[in-house]
């Protein structure tokens, strides 16, 4: 069998969902939540799959059709790394 590594399965207990991608980023667990990546630019109306620490809100990971896309922070909540509690 195939053994994952432990930063694999700390992946896969995140929790996620599918989000559209829009013109400023991806708004998350409140409105006017923001996350931007540069990599999201062009790819506005589509979705992908983020997931996220609820331990810390201040990045995200997203994930497209083909693999990880990127890390997406919003600069408010990096200062204070803020929990879903």
């Amino acid at each position: 069998p195939m053994v994952l590594d432990e930063r694999s399965l700390d992946i896969l207990l995140m929790r996620a969902e599918r989000r559209l991608v829009r013109r400023n980023g991806l708004e998350l667990f409140e409105r006017n939540r923001w996350y931007w990546s540069e990599k999201l630019a062009g790819r506005e109306g589509t979705y992908v799959e983020v997931r996220w620490d609820p331990r810390d809100l201040s990045k995200i990971l997203l994930y497209s059709d083909e693999g990880f896309l990127c890390e997406a922070f919003n600069l408010q909540l990096s200062n204070f790394h803020p929990t879903l509690e």
